[in-house]
């Protein structure tokens, strides 16, 4: 959504900026709250979307592409995780602590 929104930010008056950039700031704080600030991958998540935010009020789009890329590759990697551990709960018929 953001990488979406950035490429088309020349054609959206003010108020609309306003607006997006309150939703992307909300969506952002929902995310980070469903995160474990302990976790390996969730820690880089969070600082990459704080990082994000910040290059959405810049014009250098390429560092913003580059951070983007980065949130889905490390989006996937703690689903990819989680994933793992879930089956092997299931497996094992008791929950596994996080580390």
């Amino acid at each position: 959504m953001t990488n979406y929104w950035v490429k088309n930010i020349r054609t959206i008056d003010n108020e609309d900026s306003k607006e997006v950039l309150k939703e992307i700031d909300i969506l952002r704080v929902m995310v980070k709250l469903r995160l474990n600030p302990e976790g390996k991958h969730d820690k880089i998540i969070m600082d990459l979307l704080d990082n994000i935010l910040q290059l959405t009020n810049q014009t250098d789009l390429l560092e913003l592409n580059e951070k983007l890329e980065q949130l889905t590759i490390y989006s996937q990697k703690l689903l990819k995780e989680e994933w793992e551990r879930v089956k092997k709960e299931s497996r094992k018929g008791k929950e596994i602590k996080i580390t």
